[in-house]
């Protein structure tokens, strides 16, 4: 994954440079904020938390009122599932954190030119495992024979698609952004021994709310 995430980093810092180099129109943002993350599923009992992310993108004329949008963001974020430690009999959250990059290029409206505009688009995942606790891994999940460590192998790219607004001066925005999970988060978890094993068939759909500031240099 560390691999992966390099390349990435190193072709999209190459493009957004690109850009900035051949349109004087487009501006290079660094951005940092938070990030609230949700799974969306029957199967178990899912508290959303929060996290982090920090990135940086370009912004730059496309055609009439819209922008185009592309760039690239870190995260780190976690969920809690309810479960037990056997014999205890008592519940408690389980905490589960997830980490990893996303590449979005969205198409932005230009409501206000330089101040508002109302953005939109996909959003592409590489993220790590879905992994608990130390403490917590041979817990088992509420309503299921399942431990903690058996949920940690997670799909590990997921497309989401995502609408926002951003707002503020030229220089400095603020940003509030919902993305939705189009594939299932647990789709190579259904390939595992434990959850087959046990008849699940799990399915899962990402649900992330981020709040940031971007500065646009």
């Amino acid at each position: 994954m560390k691999k992966i995430f390099c390349a990435v980093a190193i072709f999209m810092m190459s493009q957004t440079m690109q850009a900035q180099y051949d349109d004087a129109n487009s501006h290079i943002g660094i951005s940092g904020g938070y990030s609230y993350m949700n799974i969306l599923t029957d199967n178990f009992k899912v508290t959303p938390l929060g996290g982090f992310n920090v990135g940086f993108s370009t912004r730059g004329m496309f055609y009439d009122y819209f922008d185009l949008v592309y760039g690239m963001e870190f995260f780190q974020t976690s969920v809690a599932m309810e479960g037990y430690r056997l014999g205890s009999g008592k519940n408690e959250q389980l905490v589960f954190m997830n980490k990893g990059v996303q590449m979005h290029l969205l198409c932005s409206y230009r409501a206000i030119s330089d101040h508002l505009n109302f953005d939109f688009g996909p959003v592409f995942q590489l993220n790590d495992k879905l992994t608990a606790k130390d403490s917590q891994q041979e817990y088992i999940l509420e309503g299921t024979p399942l431990k903690a460590i058996d949920v940690a192998d997670v799909s590990k790219f997921n497309v989401l698609l995502g609408a926002g607004v951003t707002g503020g001066s030229l220089h400095v925005r603020a940003s509030l952004f919902y993305q939705y999970g189009l594939t299932n988060f647990f789709s190579k978890l259904n390939k595992t021994e434990p959850v087959s094993n046990a008849g699940y068939n799990l399915k899962g759909n990402l649900s992330l709310l981020t709040a940031k500031v971007i500065f646009y240099l």
